[in-house]
């Protein structure tokens, strides 16, 4: 009897030492794998949402899971991904380059203070009730502008130097992408083996981060394309209604696409930065047309995103934006999509705790 019981202990006590040692080695693991983390998460994200294109390609072509991977892989990433990664760095050099013009050409006008931009009835009445001076009013504006454009050539200026190291993250995404769609079985028998959770509620995790997971990412993209179309249309407005000829509308709708995955800031400095711009350059018609335009892509990515996320899995706004931050202050970029689906996972594990109690 004394034999049987002292069995448990050492076996308990066994399997304490190799649980700690395997956490220490995942550990160790993750710290070395730190560089490609992100572009692996990326990859994973990818898989996720387009692994049904795989199982299509094998029932269409009658083909082997790792032929129909490589196919998937290869037109995802000729098509998006590096199309994508092309205009991310497009984008960004034509940004800083617009900001760059637009401090010059702040120094060179002499800020607001030589652009009467209070000459209107209705802007004199309201700094009539406030008790302020004119001349501090604009010089303040003036202040403003050319601290939010010396921060933003400043991002994109850092962006453009680390062009090179996110050139090889990309290359990294890629294949991980290609590995997860091609093992995507062995990765989720994975996770069953080690999963504390009984089966069902194992289901009901992976059903949650999967559903999650392509939520995130087409919350992303209905927002920037949401985004970009309503700018697209106040350009539009004000060149074909105040004849205005500059930049392409086209090239502005994929700049402002791309800036809206910008984490924190996304498309503002762009959308604000022009319409403040073309005040100097073109008038108030054309500026005031692009700072409507500005303000309502602001409202429309704070109303997409946590509409669809909330959809998802019943994730509170606020809880989507807190953890999108959190992640991004964590991981990085990759971080604004794996806050939220770590936030909607650990909520059913709450709830399924919850419900075990029961």
């Amino acid at each position: 009897m004394n034999k049987t019981e002292k069995l448990p202990k050492v076996s308990h006590s066994a399997f304490d030492t190799r649980t700690l040692v395997v956490l220490m080695a995942v550990a160790v693991l993750l710290y070395i794998m730190k560089s490609f983390l992100l572009p692996l998460m990326m990859g994973g994200l990818i898989a996720i949402l387009i692994f049904p294109m795989v199982v299509i390609f094998e029932k269409k072509l009658k083909c082997s899971r790792s032929l129909a991977s490589v196919l998937v892989t290869l037109i995802t990433a000729l098509l998006v991904i590096f199309p994508f990664s092309l205009m991310i760095g497009v984008g960004v050099q034509n940004s800083l380059k617009l900001f760059r013009s637009l401090k010059d050409k702040i120094d060179l006008s002499g800020g607001w203070s030589n652009f009467d931009v209070l000459q209107f009835d209705w802007a004199q009445k309201l700094l009539s009730k406030f008790p302020f001076e004119k001349e501090e009013v604009l010089s303040t504006m003036t202040d403003l502008s050319k601290g939010l454009v010396e921060k933003s050539a400043t991002l994109f200026s850092s962006i453009v130097s680390e062009l090179p190291s996110l050139t090889l993250g990309v290359v990294f995404t890629v294949l991980s992408l290609y590995f997860f769609l091609n093992d995507a079985e062995r990765v989720e028998k994975t996770v069953r083996q080690v999963s504390v959770f009984k089966d069902r509620e194992t289901d009901r995790l992976i059903s949650t981060f999967s559903k999650m997971a392509r939520s995130v990412m087409v919350a992303s993209l209905g927002s920037g394309l949401i985004q970009a179309v309503i700018y697209s249309v106040a350009y539009w407005i004000a060149e074909f209604g105040f004849g205005r000829g500059g930049a392409s509308g086209g090239f502005l709708f994929v700049c402002v696409f791309v800036a809206s995955f910008i984490p924190v800031i996304g498309s503002a400095p762009i959308t604000f930065g022009l319409a403040i711009y073309e005040i100097f350059q073109s008038g108030y018609p054309v500026g005031v047309t692009l700072l409507i335009g500005a303000t309502l892509v602001s409202v429309s990515d704070n109303i997409t995103r946590p509409a669809i996320l909330r959809g998802a899995a019943d994730l509170h706004p606020l809880l989507g934006l807190v953890s999108a931050l959190g992640g991004l202050e964590a991981f990085g970029f990759v971080g604004m999509f794996i806050g939220p689906i770590l936030a909607a996972m650990v909520r059913v594990a709450v709830q399924i705790l919850i419900e075990s109690r029961h």
